[in-house]
């Protein structure tokens, strides 16, 4: 059937029996419907005689498909209605059991029911099939990676109680009990030769980065390197800057590793004076060496160059940020390559337990609700455009009290003049 019959209104012709579908208005001359969607009636046996209505866009719940330039609604439908029927033909993975258990429909049913349902009974039915099997194959690959990390092999790292408590104590400020137990949590975890895959889940301003900061010295104290991986550069100087406060009277070599940043500790076998590419050589040679204890950056430390000697620990803030392949990636770069490093990823999404669970099921879990006394409540307001006047000068108020105000926004860069400005800066303009 060729696809003008169901977009040419000109192929209607007195006497056609056509179904129209649309919103049905009154006004002075009586009923109307404007634009409405149209279907000539199929050549099938009448519904009174036993026979059933076939229609594809009128006459029946009708599906609503995302539109891509010069394709219409009518076009998919009619295009699916005509393989719709292999639906039957898509092979069963889930176990008899397991349908019978959760009362689910056949997968080839259930497709064709969320395409063209014959009723909202075989609709509901249909949605309940292909969520089910969402979640289901969410688990599954849970659970695989936890078979997958039972299989593999740890560095054990004991906790340095003394030392650990020596850190505790230096901190200018009482750790909630929220951030002992999440602590407590992941340095026992660390102690076992199983590699630790948790998800420490704080709002920000709840401390989860003293915790890792914690976590990271502990991993520094029995000889092994740490990292942690920001998804932005800004995020990557605030926790080094944070980390090297934390971590600097302890002796603990700290470097920040950026796209357009290199930065450490101490001065051995590196100058201030250094060019860029200098500075970003020595560091990667130190932590090949080993002689660097913990690194933080962003996607610059998945590059090949980038190696450890021995790496305990990756921590990674705001996970979702991060593609499996690219935590595989920094997984990887220990020295040891029997061994698999602990892995920490921190988030401060709210997400309910229950649902973490599931998203997260391959991930053991460690909440830190408590706000760290003092601490003032963070406020997030949306700026509506007429009121763009009233937020500047908001921002000014705040300069002019002393404060200090940062603006973030979104690099858009045409990749061709970016490169021209390579190019002028290679030639000295």
């Amino acid at each position: 059937i060729p696809l003008a019959e169901f977009t040419d209104p000109a192929l209607l012709k007195v006497g056609d029996e056509v179904y129209f579908s649309g919103k049905v208005t009154r006004d002075m001359l009586g009923l109307q419907m404007i634009g409405p969607g149209y279907e000539k009636t199929p050549p099938s046996p009448p519904l009174e005689s036993g026979g059933r209505l076939e229609t594809t866009h009128t006459a029946r719940i009708v599906p609503m498909y995302s539109l891509t330039t010069g394709i219409t609604q009518k076009q998919i439908r009619f295009l699916l209605s005509q393989i719709i029927g292999m639906a039957k033909d898509v092979p069963e993975w889930l176990p008899e059991a397991i349908l019978e258990r959760a009362d689910l429909i056949p997968i080839g049913e259930a497709i064709r029911g969320i395409h063209f349902p014959n009723d909202e009974v075989d609709l509901k039915q249909a949605e309940k099939r292909l969520k089910f099997d969402e979640l289901f194959i969410l688990q599954l690959r849970a659970e695989m990676i936890r078979q997958s990390l039972k299989r593999s092999e740890a560095l054990a790292l004991p906790l340095q109680t003394e030392a650990v408590k020596e850190f505790v104590n230096s901190l200018p400020f009482k750790l909630t009990d929220d951030q002992r137990i999440a602590a407590w949590e992941i340095l026992k975890d660390m102690e076992r030769t199983e590699p630790m895959n948790r998800l420490l889940e704080g709002d920000v301003g709840s401390g989860k980065t003293v915790v890792a900061t914690l976590v990271m010295y502990n991993t520094a104290l029995n000889g092994y390197q740490a990292v942690f991986m920001a998804p932005t550069e800004i995020l990557a100087r605030q926790h080094f800057v944070t980390i090297v406060e934390l971590l600097g009277k302890f002796g603990v070599s700290v470097g920040l590793l950026t796209r357009s940043e290199a930065d450490r500790t101490t001065d051995i076998g590196y100058r201030t004076s250094d060019s860029f590419k200098k500075k970003k050589e020595t560091i990667i040679e130190q932590l090949r060496a080993g002689s660097l204890q913990v690194i933080v950056g962003t996607h610059a430390l998945l590059t090949e160059q980038v190696n450890f000697k021995r790496l305990g620990l990756v921590i990674v803030d705001e996970q979702h940020r991060f593609g499996v392949e690219q935590r595989k990636i920094i997984r990887e770069k220990t020295g040891e390559k029997k061994k698999t490093p602990h892995f920490l990823s921190m988030t401060a999404t709210p997400i309910p337990r229950s649902f973490a669970l599931t998203v997260y099921g391959d991930l053991d879990l460690s909440i830190i609700k408590q706000m760290p006394v003092g601490r003032k409540k963070i406020i997030t307001r949306a700026v509506a455009p007429h009121n763009r006047e009233k937020a500047y000068e908001f921002i000014r108020e705040q300069v002019r009290n002393g404060r200090q105000v940062f603006v973030v926004c979104p690099l858009i860069t045409n990749n061709q003049d970016t490169k021209n400005k390579k190019q002028e800066t290679n030639n000295g303009k």
